[in-house]
């Protein structure tokens, strides 16, 4: 199998349904831990809320891996596509 063709192939069904999967978990939490129960006078406050729930929950990602490892890796996978 060649670059090639990994590149125009379909996503499986997984590659779909994780990232799916975590959206409707985070509308889940958002509406079970703070919308559900809370009154908002206007759009405004329900979008206050809303805005301040997710910088509450906000996590930053820290990137751990080195540039030259990830490089190696892919170095190692594209050898490996290309000699089958």
């Amino acid at each position: 199998m060649t670059c090639s063709s990994l590149r125009n192939s379909n996503p499986s069904s997984a590659s779909i349904s994780i990232p799916r999967l975590l959206v409707e978990r985070f509308f889940r939490d958002l509406t079970q831990n703070r919308l559900r129960r809370g009154i908002f006078r206007d759009v405004e406050e329900l979008i206050m809320a809303i805005g301040d729930y997710i910088d509450k929950q906000l996590k930053p990602f820290i990137w751990t891996a080195k540039a030259s490892d990830i490089l190696e890796k892919v170095k190692r996978a594209r050898t490996k596509l290309d000699h089958g």
